[in-house]
């Protein structure tokens, strides 16, 4: 028999309004049906109720630790399955919090343990009255030295600042580690409409790109951060910081050793998924806003570099043009999961629709041949899928909206 989650705390959610009365009745049996041979799994809220979760992580040296990432500027912590009391991190009192913006996710470094220092991404409060635009910005944060649990919420040291005036929306939203030990960010095209401004071809601008910085602070010079030297664009036209162009919003994009994975939100028919070999990436062009997903956008606006077609592209319905949006994922690698659908030894990539049922959806990709096999829904009954993410042991979480975050887990006999 199908395990249930743990019915207590989805009547408390219940009880507060957190889901509704259909999403709470799907909650109740999340295990898809298992094919011939296959073990179920299920998804259970983990962890207590948040705030807006967007981003599920952890510290390298805190195996026992996950941070959620809150909407509204704090970064909660749970340790062994509990919520804590106070809050990793708390700056809400300097971002902007309306519609896309927000605090989007943080990214702890290699040397985390011994350094202490991680960095948020967030909306600031430099904004434009007139569109609601506010600036991407990136910024350093320490550590307490003797509480594992508490950062200094005084201790920013801003990074990068990225102008983003002309739209609320479209603002990206994650920083993570590449497998070179530096910092990638992706940025949305400042929105407009079909990127009115053709910012993600401009290598001119760093909206509609993917990053690669170095976040130590230079020896010298003005910048918060350091230039690779070998990023495709140093010393030739365009800005140093960019990796990548042609992305319309990169809201959520993930490595998995030297493969990097995006989910690009489309605009009036098509969603894509990109995933590539990091170094296939480098100075390439995803395609927009000549190309949505596979088809023409604006064929007056060719690309320009190395195009990157989509390993995945899916329509919108029709009846949600406008609604439905591609939440990147990550590859599974879960060593509990073997023999069950998401079974690591079959590199299965997971990724979500925020506004849509079934909001899971995995496939099997052949980064090689750029091809994809296997692919699945997963009915678990999660609205609004906003972000995936690990712990230490590789164990998945999805962010929801709602306020809940849940764990992929087997089911145990």
């Amino acid at each position: 028999m199908m395990k249930r989650v743990k019915a207590e705390l989805l009547r408390e959610k219940a009880r507060k309004g957190v889901l509704t009365g259909a999403a709470f009745a799907a909650a109740m049996i999340l295990a898809p049906g298992a094919r011939a041979g296959e073990l179920p799994v299920e998804v259970t809220p983990y962890g207590g109720t948040f705030q807006q979760p967007l981003y599920v992580t952890h510290a390298p040296g805190e195996p026992n630790l996950v941070f959620v990432v809150e909407k509204g500027g704090t970064v909660e912590v749970v340790r062994g399955g509990r919520q804590l009391s106070k809050p990793f991190l708390d700056i809400s009192d300097s971002i902007s919090k309306g519609g896309e913006q927000g605090l989007l996710s943080i990214a702890f470094p290699p040397d985390y343990a011994d350094s202490g220092r991680f960095y948020a991404y967030f909306t600031n409060l430099d904004c434009n009255p007139d569109t609601g635009g506010c600036d991407i910005e990136v910024a350093e944060f320490k550590r307490r030295s003797n509480v594992a649990t508490r950062a200094r919420n005084n201790s920013k040291r801003t990074v990068i600042t990225i102008a983003h005036r002309d739209a609320a929306n479209h603002n990206g939203g994650t920083a993570t580690y590449g497998p070179d030990g530096l910092l990638y960010l992706a940025t949305g095209d400042g929105g407009g409409g079909g990127d009115l401004f053709d910012n993600a071809r401009d290598k001119s601008s760093l909206l509609g790109k993917l990053l690669r910085i170095d976040p130590r602070k230079p020896r010298t010079g003005d910048l918060g951060y350091r230039v690779p030297r070998t990023n495709p664009f140093v010393g030739e036209r365009g800005r140093d910081q960019i990796w990548s162009i042609g992305l319309r919003n990169p809201f959520r994009f993930s490595f998995e050793g030297e493969t990097l994975a995006i989910g690009d939100v489309g605009q009036r028919s098509r969603e894509e998924v990109d995933i590539v070999d990091r170094k296939t990436a480098k100075g390439a062009d995803f395609g927009w806003p000549a190309l949505e997903g596979d088809q023409p956008f604006d064929p007056d606006r060719p690309g320009s570099g190395p195009l990157i077609e989509p390993i995945h592209v899916y329509p919108r319905p029709p009846a949600e043009n406008g609604g439905v949006s591609v939440t990147g994922g990550l590859f599974v690698s879960d060593p509990r999961l073997a023999g069950t659908a998401f079974d690591p030894a079959n590199g299965r990539y997971i990724f979500g629709e925020a506004f849509v049922q079934p909001t899971v959806r995995s496939f099997v990709p052949n980064v090689e041949a750029q091809t994809i096999s296997g692919f699945a829904t997963h009915p678990f009954g999660i609205p609004s899928v906003v972000g995936f993410g690990e712990d230490s042991q590789r164990r998945v979480y999805i962010a929801s909206l709602s306020g809940t975050v849940y764990r992929l887990d087997p089911v145990n006999p």
